[in-house]
């Protein structure tokens, strides 16, 4: 461990970190599979795990509460403590130790490997309507948060800004070249990567670091203000959700989309989201498909 701590800092600490996955990987599996060894769990060995799972419902409770003194939104309180909601696979090496000094019976083992496995699959479960929890019933939960917030929870200033590109990738910049051209300042590009983000400034681009698929930062931006928004996004999954995300948040304007399959594009249409096909557009492309759909000339300095 001491040895790992000094080579963190180094130039070849990721290289060795990396030539190290593999053999992590192999004796935890390895972990795992010593555990399955101690035997089938009895009846009171499930009964006693389902308990310990059932207890994980207070946990996010509490995190919520704390995550939301520490002034954060209660989107991302909520987020972070939903996250959080499963214990971790480490109590079985704790639990392990504590079987082979004999502190324990050989049968918490088994007990606790279930609940950690039940905790897993609740979490998958909750996480997946996180969403939908939070959006009906965020005004209440809106009653923990405190006015102050940490700046990184600030709304986000877009300037003048009226156009959204999400994903600056090629697609996407591509997209932004254009319509940058057109509407100057009033189109802004957001992408995921802090380090794209940086390089895209250095461009001379005006784009910000965002996740198009966090419902915090649709949250933090100024939605009466904005008129399309551009999801250039490479996942048809993600782009759904977003689109999902920004009628459920109460954007009204101009969403458009790309998707690769038939199917996708219906998918998308059918959510009212102006679709095109990926391998008919391709950034520049895309974007004046979108200026097109306006069935209207729109003047750079309105818009």
């Amino acid at each position: 461990m001491c040895i790992g701590a000094v080579l963190a800092g180094s130039e070849k600490g990721n290289e060795l970190a990396k030539s190290l996955l593999t053999i992590k990987d192999l004796l935890l599996i390895g972990f795992f599979l010593s555990i399955g060894q101690h035997g089938l769990p009895s009846d009171d060995a499930w009964l006693m795990a389902i308990l310990l799972a059932l207890c994980l419902l207070f946990k996010p409770l509490l995190y919520f509460v704390l995550f939301s003194r520490f002034k954060l939104r209660t989107q991302t309180a909520l987020s972070a403590s939903l996250s959080l909601n499963h214990y971790s696979e480490f109590g079985l090496i704790v639990m392990s130790i504590a079987v082979a000094e004999h502190v324990l019976p050989e049968s918490w083992l088994v007990t606790v490997a279930l609940a950690i496995a039940l905790s897993f699959v609740m979490s998958a479960l909750i996480n997946n309507y996180s969403g939908k929890f939070y959006a009906r019933w965020s005004g209440w939960l809106g009653f923990f948060e405190t006015e102050e917030r940490l700046p990184e929870q600030q709304p986000i200033n877009i300037g003048s800004a009226r156009i959204l590109v999400m994903g600056m990738g090629r697609l996407g910049s591509g997209a932004y070249d254009y319509l940058q051209e057109i509407y100057g300042d009033a189109v802004i590009g957001f992408e995921e990567s802090s380090s794209k983000t940086e390089e895209h400034v250095r461009l001379g681009r005006r784009v910000l670091t965002g996740d198009a698929s966090d419902r915090d930062l649709w949250e933090r931006l100024p939605k009466q203000q904005i008129d399309k928004v551009l999801l250039a996004l490479s996942n048809h999954r993600e782009t759904v959700m977003v689109a999902e995300i920004l009628r459920e948040c109460g954007f009204t304007g101009v969403v458009t989309a790309v998707a690769r399959f038939k199917d996708d594009l219906e998918a998308l249409r059918a959510m009212g989201v102006v679709a095109f096909d990926f391998y008919d557009e391709a950034g520049s492309g895309f974007a004046e498909r979108v200026v097109n759909s306006m069935n209207r000339k729109v003047d750079p300095e309105a818009v």
